[in-house]
């Protein structure tokens, strides 16, 4: 039987446009709701990530810092550095347990160069003020020998061993062999500071 055109006709025989059905929705190639949340985390943790890489170098290079020099034995510019200007080998520092220098106190000293000059505190002319002098103690040209000095500072630019010997009358003669200190973080000798403390003859065998 001829179907009339009142009847539909059957699926098997429907044309391929009405097979189809009505058009499909062809999915956008955009990340879902989730994956598009998902997608705007991963770039805010990458942001943090560069900003903090970013901070670290910059911290990095704000912490360098000039290295300090000093010896911790009268260094020049702070504690923990090595010196970064010219020191005396050695800094000695006359004192008595009675309060007062010796007017007359006298330190000679004998290093690898030899004797030198013999400093006497009541004598001007003994005193070497020169940037070129190896002994110089801190006292005043251009006033008359001190006579009231809590402590008589010398510093010695020598080089190795170094023998002193301070006297005055009335105490008992010091001698002592400094040794320089060495440093491992300096590589080589470093400023000492040296301590010479007089005592009265008639205490000495005491």
């Amino acid at each position: 039987m001829i179907p009339s055109r009142r009847d539909p006709l059957p699926r098997s025989a429907a044309s391929p446009s009405l097979l189809a059905g009505p058009p499909r929705r062809i999915p956008l190639p955009f990340p879902s709701a989730v994956s598009g949340r998902a997608f705007l985390l991963t770039l805010v943790a990458g942001a943090l990530g560069s900003l903090l890489v970013i901070s670290l170098l910059l911290g990095a290079c704000g912490d360098e810092s000039p290295p300090t020099s000093s010896s911790g034995q009268g260094g020049a510019a702070g504690d923990g550095g090595c010196p970064m200007t010219p020191l005396p080998m050695f800094t000695v520092t006359i004192s008595t347990e009675e309060g007062t220098v010796p007017p007359d106190t006298s330190l000679t000293v004998t290093w690898s160069e030899g004797q030198e000059p013999i400093f006497q505190l009541n004598q001007p002319s003994t005193w070497s003020i020169s940037e070129e002098a190896n002994v110089v103690c801190d006292v005043d040209p251009s006033q008359p020998p001190p006579t009231d000095l809590t402590a008589l500072v010398c510093r010695l630019w020598t080089s190795g061993a170094t023998e002193i010997e301070v006297k005055a009358e009335g105490y008992s003669r010091h001698t002592e062999t400094l040794v320089p200190m060495q440093s491992e973080e300096c590589e080589g000798p470093i400023p000492k500071e040296v301590e010479v403390t007089l005592t009265l003859e008639m205490d000495a065998g005491q």
